[in-house]
């Protein structure tokens, strides 16, 4: 059952096998906002170089990149990008499997640098 603000609940409490839980709806909007600042770029980088990705496969890159900064999750989307680009595409829309395909080059590429150095 859900309180509403007719139950004098402010903050949208939740009440669940007898005990309460508060959700703080400030840090659900941060989420939201965050994960949509992220998919935003994510489909901006993408779309500069004529590609577009299915949601599945966008999905999986926003909850992938979601806890890099964003500094450096430009730096890996520009990889990610350039590692699809050389997967054998058959449409402009990328699938989750060729992204996930590009993001485990770059992990296997970020390994080798770390072991060189």
């Amino acid at each position: 059952c859900r309180h509403t603000a007719a139950d004098g609940c402010k903050d949208g409490s939740i009440v669940s096998n007898g005990r309460q839980c508060h959700i703080d709806s400030r840090s659900a909007n941060f989420k939201f906002a965050e994960m949509s600042a992220i998919r935003n770029q994510i489909l901006s980088i993408v779309k500069m170089h004529g590609l577009s990705l299915r949601s599945d496969a966008m999905k999986y890159l926003v909850d992938i990149l979601h806890p890099v900064n964003e500094v450096e999750r430009e730096d890996w989307l520009d990889k990610i990008v350039e590692a699809i680009q050389k997967q054998p595409l058959t449409s402009s829309a990328v699938e989750k499997e060729i992204v996930e395909i590009a993001v485990q080059e770059c992990v296997d590429c970020g390994e080798e640098e770390s072991e060189r150095a």
